[in-house]
Order: structure tokens, then sequence, then C-alpha cells
């Protein structure tokens, strides 16, 4: 749960101090930090949790072998683009919407449903729909356009595709 909730965590506390860009920064690269340093104790244990008290039709989270590429590869990415940021001078509302984005596609990865998978593939596209335009430059902006109404789509195949499933 670390995994998902400690770089939210981190997301709201730099939405919370977006104007303190040098703490937004240290705050953002800890947090990347920690998440990626809960790693090395999760690859040899196939752990999962279900949250709420609903049996099966709960939210289940688990680490097992397919997951840790994965989680590997999103902490590298985040913590280079974080990194990268540095020189770009950006406020604590970019450093919110990178660390949210680095938990929901922690979340995606470790999911156990299709549900809680479509609700964190939407959320990482309406996360990734506001990084597209985050400058603001008119040819940005029409790149994210694109992005969320082509996204919209596919993700309402995948709903009518778990609609199917269930």
């Amino acid at each position: 749960i670390a995994l998902v909730f400690l770089p939210v965590l981190g997301g709201v506390i730099c939405l919370v101090l977006k104007k303190r860009k040098n703490v937004s920064l240290i705050i953002a690269i800890v947090t990347a930090l920690v998440g990626g340093s809960v790693l090395p104790f999760v690859i040899f244990d196939n752990a999962s949790i279900d949250i709420g008290n609903w049996g099966s039709l709960g939210i289940g989270l688990a680490i097992d072998e397919l997951a840790i590429p994965f989680l590997l590869s999103t902490f590298i990415v985040m913590l280079a683009v974080i990194l990268n940021s540095i020189k770009k001078g950006y406020d604590g509302f970019f450093y919110a919407l990178i660390l949210i984005l680095y938990g929901t596609l922690n979340s995606i990865f470790l999911s156990r449903d299709l549900f809680s998978i479509f609700v964190t593939v939407e959320l990482a596209s309406i996360i990734s729909f506001i990084l597209v335009s985050y400058e603001k430059k008119p040819r940005q902006a029409w790149a994210s356009l694109k992005y969320l109404l082509l996204s919209s789509l596919g993700l309402n195949f995948y709903l009518l595709g778990i609609g199917i499933v269930y």
C-alpha cells in the first residue's frame, strides 16, 4: 500500500506548498526515493491485501513477479523526470501531478480487479492530459486535447469490455 499512498501523500503535500518551489522539489525527490526504497523489500514477497469488507468484489492489491519490473521502471522514469525538472524551475503543482501520477501508475500495476484498473487508468489519463498542456502553449493544448479524446474513446471500449466480462 505504501507504493500507492506514499506518492499520493507527497503529491498532496506538494499541492499545499505549491508556491514554494524548492520545498516541493525536495519533497518530490524524497518521496520518489522512499517509494523506490520500498521495492527491494517487496521483490521477494508475494503480498496481497483486500481493501474494504466486500469479499471478492472489493479492491484487491497484490505484488507478484509480473508487477515488479513495471514498478521498478516507473520508479526509474519518475525519478529521472523529477531530476530533469530541476533545471526547468517548475512549481509545486507540477510535482504534485507527477507524484500523484506515480502513485496512480503503481496502483495500476498492483490492482487485481478490472474496475480498479479502469478507475486508475482514467485518473492517470486525466493527470497526463494536464501534464501535456502544463506550459500552456497552443501546440501542447492541441496535443493534450487529441490525447484526451483518444484516451476517452479507448477507455469507453475498455469499460464496455468490463461490462461484457462481468
